[in-house]
């Protein structure tokens, strides 16, 4: 009826999830990860949250969430490959990603079904490349994050934190809050 459609100022059904989002990171490292957790314990308060990544992040994420409301899916992901001195080796990295570009083309077609099928409200990623990919082909609004986090690591902390001073750091951060 109309009539139970008059409430006050609130959700119209309690607890119910506002927004489905899909999120992808990338699986090399766990920065990506540590950034995704951050996010994500926020958006599931309100939100249905299914992460997809790869490598350190999925090993990391996925026992995390394990049991929870968040999905962690795996996807195929690029990787770097390193030589003995802890340098990337920009060769073997091409060569051992050749068949995982193909990986990535199909997982972003079915992706792309998914995200129609579910009908996903937004698609947020942080440095992965099929989950947008899809997201677009699927008429899917996405954010691309990276350029965010880019700033966070670098602009703000150099507006905040005075080397050698806990004190002038800590005042530069509560007058920040304002």
């Amino acid at each position: 009826k109309p009539a139970d459609l008059i409430r006050e100022p609130g959700p119209l059904v309690p607890d119910a999830h506002m927004a489905t989002i899909h999120f992808s990171l990338a699986g090399e490292g766990r920065g990506h990860a540590a950034r995704a957790r951050t996010l994500v314990d926020e958006l599931r308060k309100k939100h249905d949250v299914t992460l997809h990544t790869f490598g350190d992040a999925y090993s990391f994420l996925s026992p995390l969430y394990a049991g929870t409301d968040v999905r962690v899916e795996h996807i195929p992901g690029l990787r770097f490959r390193y030589d003995r001195r802890g340098r990337v080796d920009y060769v073997r990295s091409a060569v051992a990603n050749v068949a995982v570009l193909f990986r990535i083309a199909r997982a972003r077609r079915a992706l792309a079904r998914r995200l129609r099928e579910e009908r996903v409200d937004l698609v947020l990623t942080d440095f992965e490349p099929a989950l947008p990919r899809a997201a677009r082909l699927a008429g899917v609004l996405y954010l691309i994050i990276t350029v965010a986090a880019i700033f966070a690591h670098f602009v703000i902390p150099e507006q905040l934190i005075v080397a050698g001073d806990a004190a002038a750091t800590a005042s530069n951060i509560s007058a920040a809050e304002t």
